[in-house]
């Protein structure tokens, strides 16, 4: 059975309460301005939310490592169901921490070449 496409999973995330207003495609949109040259190896997408830029992001670098990070337990575990969802666990990982308390860990600290934050604070 084939992966669903990214669209139909934020528009779960966007029944959830989890994604903004706008149309999907604006989301994805607005998301893939964070796509640049080189691809990194491993970035992280500190308060993920509803995977968006991380998702986004994930699915355009098929080369790249991910984690998704992001303090809500609802959200973590929608992240965790998507990337199942989007067969990216061989790739993605999803943390539920808070990031102040994540960068406290020392496998988090200067593990990533790239850090993308959409909406955080």
């Amino acid at each position: 059975m084939a992966a669903p496409p990214l669209s139909e999973v934020l528009d779960e995330a966007r029944r959830l309460g989890l994604l903004g207003p706008g149309p999907v495609s604006d989301h994805i949109a607005h998301a893939e301005g964070f796509l640049a040259e080189p691809v990194p190896h491993r970035f992280l997408d500190l308060g993920s939310g509803a995977g968006v830029p991380g998702l986004v992001l994930a699915v355009a670098w098929p080369e790249a490592s991910a984690v998704l990070l992001d303090g809500s337990v609802r959200r973590a575990a929608f992240l965790r169901r998507a990337v199942v969802a989007l067969a990216l666990e061989d790739r993605v990982e999803v943390v539920g921490a808070r990031a102040e308390a994540a960068g406290r860990e020392t496998r988090w600290r200067q593990g990533f070449d790239r850090v993308v934050a959409r909406a955080f604070g």
